[in-house]
């Protein structure tokens, strides 16, 4: 895709991993602003648009509001999950700033799909799954989606446990981070994990996120 990744170790970790075939699940945990999202993407849509080593990406994120529910959503599915999506378009944007790719290009290649929706889908052979704040999913969702997966398929789960946006769970008791232990105790070679610790966006973002968080913790 062009994009620089050489002053970034982890997010190039990342990138190594999501290439590499015979690693179906990867877990990829950060904090804000360190660029799970975005590096994510890159690879994913190189493997598809450039390398073409896969065919499909599906982007699946948990509609889930932060702070009070705006209720009733109009229009159809489309309508109401895109409120969700304001993230997938923002990287979508930078991608094709940094790559010089119509961003439209960059979209045919991306279904997206709220995780309530997989129950009894299997993805196709070739299909890269992205899951976004999946700090945010059940256990059983997890689960379903991990087993939605088709031969050469791949799904990466992103999130951080500093934005839990869960009643009762907290960063060190939570679904995202009991799965991560579960994938961990397989003893086949099916699941890789980085952290991103570097933050992209600004440096205000850090030094915001690990002030608040470490108030949480008090």
């Amino acid at each position: 895709m062009g994009i620089d990744f050489t002053q970034n170790q982890e997010q190039r970790e990342l990138i190594r991993l999501i290439n590499e075939n015979n690693l179906p699940v990867i877990y990829c945990l950060g904090d804000a602003g360190t660029g799970k999202t975005f590096t994510t993407l890159v690879a994913a849509l190189d493997l598809v648009k450039i390398q073409r080593k896969y065919s499909k990406i599906f982007y699946i994120r948990e509609p889930l509001e932060v702070g009070k529910s705006l209720g009733f959503l109009p229009g159809d599915i489309d309508d109401k999950y895109g409120a969700y999506l304001g993230g997938l378009e923002d990287n979508l944007e930078a991608i094709s700033q940094f790559s010089g790719i119509n961003k439209n290009d960059l979209k045919c290649n991306i279904e997206t799909l709220p995780p309530q929706f997989t129950r009894g889908r299997s993805f196709l052979p070739g299909s890269i799954i992205i899951v976004d704040e999946a700090q945010n999913l059940s256990l059983m969702t997890i689960q379903t989606l991990a087993t939605r997966l088709g031969k050469f398929c791949k799904i990466i789960f992103m999130g951080s446990t500093n934005q839990i946006d869960i009643r009762g769970k907290t960063k060190e008791n939570n679904d995202f981070m009991i799965s991560k232990k579960i994938f961990e105790s397989i003893q086949e070679p099916i699941y890789a994990g980085v952290e991103l610790v570097k933050s992209e966006r600004s440096e205000y973002c850090r030094i915001i996120d690990e002030a608040f968080t470490n108030y949480k913790d008090e």
